[in-house]
């Protein structure tokens, strides 16, 4: 399941009817706008082998991902985080491709089925 649905239609409630903008919508432009950025940073921490800024990054996007209910991509992002934590960069690059897969998903998913 690339979305739970049940998170977004809660999130959807969140808002007023009488917002300007929709709450759901604010919070996928803001996640569709940083996660990227986040991402780079789990990629630089990869390639300079530092293992703090992987875990925090990671557990940044993690967090972010699992709001919006991207449960997929809140696993993949938990797995980078333990491998930041534990040092273990063994198949990390693996899971930079999944990560960058599953957050291009996402963020087109939500663009599409669920902004305002």
């Amino acid at each position: 399941m690339l979305l739970n649905i049940d998170t977004l239609n809660y999130l959807r409630n969140l808002g007023e009817p009488e917002d300007e903008v929709d709450f759901l919508t604010s919070l996928i432009d803001v996640f569709c706008e940083d996660s990227p950025k986040l991402s780079a940073k789990i990629r630089g921490a990869i390639e300079a082998g530092n293992s703090e800024q992987l875990e925090k990054s990671s557990h940044r996007l993690k967090g972010s991902a699992g709001e919006l209910g991207a449960l997929n991509l809140r696993h993949i992002c938990a797995e980078l985080e333990v491998m930041g934590r534990s040092r273990d960069f063994v198949n990390v690059e693996k899971k930079l491709e999944d990560l960058a897969v599953e957050l291009e998903l996402v963020c087109d998913e939500l663009q599409k089925s669920w902004r305002k």
